[in-house]
């Protein structure tokens, strides 16, 4: 029964992280979230319901498409399989550690940085659709939990966004316009002090991995660097740190 649990879970959460790709591919570009159904990448057949089994369906077709054989992207089972994780993570904190404000962060995290993340890494943006909803669930979140706060909360994110504005009107290029809002959207998430590490923690990865892509693409530089990535990621693990630590105090 324990492990019956524990797939339906798993399911519910690779199959929400699924409709999160689609999302974040669609926003972008201007697309219908709802019509047409998923359909094939390459040949744009639609998808049958044997094809949309979460992680399970990548495997099943050996990694390409049932219709025309041609390969599917990895990043498919990657972010499948990072929301069914994260449905277990999310799942345990509440049944075991009683934590419903750092589940919820976490459930916001994976949803909307799946979204971003498969947005960021296709066209570089950070849709305006999706950032308001992403910062009305983090003010409900911040009003349900920590309400008596959210004036000095507020007042907060207003001061972060003030600072980076000015930072992205004087230094063009240093921040992409989405990155700012993300990072105001977090600070009513996570709070100032998080927000600032999860920046400085992106901000390492961020440079480690354009050194990395110097010295693969033989000295020649990137154009842009998807910075949204680098966010929800050191978010992510600063969650899980959290959750790990509560585990065991």
């Amino acid at each position: 029964m324990f492990l019956i649990n524990q797939v339906i879970i798993f399911t519910v959460g690779a199959s929400l992280a699924s409709f999160a790709v689609l999302v974040g591919m669609r926003v972008p570009a201007q697309a219908s979230v709802i019509f047409p159904r998923s359909y094939c990448d390459h040949c744009s057949q639609t998808l049958a319901v044997e094809d949309l089994v979460p992680v399970l369906s990548y495997f099943i077709n050996g990694g390409h498409s049932r219709c025309c054989r041609q390969p599917l992207s990895f990043l498919y089972f990657i972010f499948e399989f990072i929301g069914g994780s994260s449905a277990l993570i999310i799942y345990y904190i509440l049944v075991e550690s009683y934590r419903p404000e750092l589940a919820w962060q976490l459930l916001l995290t994976s949803f909307f940085g799946i979204i971003f993340t498969v947005s960021d890494l296709q066209t570089f943006t950070l849709p305006n659709s999706v950032m308001k909803f992403f910062l009305l669930f983090s003010f409900l979140y911040q009003l349900l939990f920590y309400g008596s706060d959210i004036g000095w909360t507020t007042l907060g994110s207003l001061g972060l966004f003030s600072v980076l504005l000015a930072l992205y009107i004087m230094k063009p290029g240093s921040l992409g316009a989405g990155d700012v809002k993300l990072m105001v959207v977090f600070s009513l998430l996570y709070g100032l002090t998080e927000t600032i590490l999860i920046v400085f923690l992106a901000s390492g990865l961020g440079i480690l991995f354009f050194i990395f892509s110097l010295v693969i693409r033989r000295g020649k530089s990137l154009k842009k660097l998807p910075f949204g990535v680098f966010l929800f990621f050191s978010a992510g693990v600063i969650l899980l740190l959290d959750s790990v630590f509560l585990s065991f105090f």
